[in-house]
């Protein structure tokens, strides 16, 4: 019963800063009049994206229904770094003059922390399923998997510019760019940078959260 406690906490802090992220931001159009950073918001949606593949992929691990299981769990895949990549946004924080400038790093704050914990919670909600099938030792080498393909999915995101969309529009280009990273690790230690930095987070959120969870049952 603590751990669904532990769950439904974690849910309703991901709810909760969504909802303070998007109150803030459409307080600031409506102070400035500007739109320069609406785009928060559809980011915003785009980290809630890898919640319903998550859903469909338990759901269905739950029933034993493999065949839903695998293309709703790799939907999730490719999704899930779009939470993770809110972090980013704190790029835009500090840029406006005055009183504005610490209003808006308040407010990416909120959108970077809402990602972050849509990102763990649905993460160990489908490690967890996984466990189930898998034992704990090969949930925890998936969710290494997951660490590191977010890391280059932020840096395609972010330095590439691709789009989520761009998946199923131009896939054979993202494979390419991401293809390079492991072909030609040297040339491409910027991206190695940035692609183990955003693994790390994941990683030391993650176990953060799950010991968090194990004192919480105690």
């Amino acid at each position: 019963m603590r751990v669904a406690h532990c769950e439904r906490m974690r849910s309703r802090s991901s709810l909760l800063l969504s909802a303070l992220a998007i109150v803030m931001l459409v307080a600031r159009v409506s102070r400035t009049g500007s739109l320069d950073l609406a785009f928060l918001g559809w980011n915003l949606v785009l980290a809630w994206a890898p919640v319903a593949p998550e859903l469909l992929t338990r759901g269905a691990l739950a029933r034993d229904r493999l065949e839903l299981a695998v293309p709703a769990a790799l939907a999730w895949w490719l999704f899930f770094p779009n939470a993770i990549y809110l972090v980013t946004d704190l790029v835009y924080a500090g840029h406006g003059p005055g009183a504005l400038r610490w209003y808006d790093a308040v407010m990416c704050a909120s959108f970077a922390f809402a990602g972050a914990t849509i990102a763990i919670g649905s993460l160990e909600r489908m490690r967890c399923a996984l466990a189930e099938r898998t034992g704990e030792r090969a949930s925890w080498m998936l969710a290494a998997i997951v660490w590191l393909s977010s890391g280059v999915g932020v840096w395609l995101g972010r330095v590439q510019r691709w789009n989520s969309w761009d998946v199923i529009t131009d896939p054979l280009a993202i494979a390419r760019d991401a293809a390079h990273l492991v072909l030609a690790p040297r040339a491409h230690l910027g991206a190695w940078v940035v692609a183990l930095t955003f693994a790390a987070l994941l990683a030391v959120l993650q176990l953060g959260a799950r010991e968090a969870r194990t004192l919480e049952t105690r």
